[in-house]
């Protein structure tokens, strides 16, 4: 959140890499999938939905600082994403595709990524540009960071880092990091 992931991710797309952004497809399955919704309506109650459209206010406050409840929403939402990633990655002849996503550390239940690239930003900058962008409270997101992997734990899975913090630019790291994959990268004919 606020790290500069869809930046860099359009950085790929710039050079031909299809990214997709998990977030928008989740928002797109809460709204669009049936089974989705009903899930999160029998979990969450009929209130989850206001005249068919999402209800994140409502969701957002059962689950943002309740452990349990959020963990119940990422069950429905991470498998669809991440079963809908597989088939949106299907349509490319592209080297790579990347899935751009705050939920790395869950990943690992649903597939294995081949390589994993970390978009780092100090705390202070992350909580600064999302403020900027989604005009949320600072106790908000301090409360949505707070729920996702550490740093840490993002540095010691992470196959390339991309510092985003102001002292680094980051279209050279994206395009030695592209270059790279490119080398590393198989393409089997048949």
């Amino acid at each position: 959140m606020g790290s500069g992931k869809s930046t860099v991710g359009s950085i790929f797309n710039v050079l031909n890499i299809p990214v997709y952004n998990s977030d928008q497809e989740a928002k797109k399955l809460m709204t669009q999938n049936d089974l989705v919704k009903n899930k999160i309506i029998q979990s969450f109650g009929d209130q989850s939905y206001v005249d068919g459209d999402l209800n994140t206010g409502f969701l957002a406050k059962s689950v943002f600082g309740n452990l349990d409840q959020l963990q119940i929403l990422n069950n429905i939402v991470h498998p669809a994403v991440f079963e809908h990633f597989l088939q949106w990655a299907e349509n490319f002849q592209a080297p790579y595709v990347l899935q751009e996503s705050a939920l790395i550390s869950n990943i690992g239940h649903y597939y294995t990524p081949d390589f994993i690239i970390y978009v780092f930003a100090p705390e202070s900058i992350r909580i600064q540009r999302t403020v900027q962008r989604d005009k949320r409270r600072e106790r908000e997101i301090k409360l949505r960071i707070k729920a996702q992997a550490s740093d840490d734990f993002f540095r010691k899975i992470a196959n390339y880092i991309v510092y985003n913090d102001g002292n680094h630019s980051i279209l050279p790291q994206v395009y030695e990091i592209h270059q790279k994959i490119i080398k590393t990268s198989v393409k089997v004919s048949i």
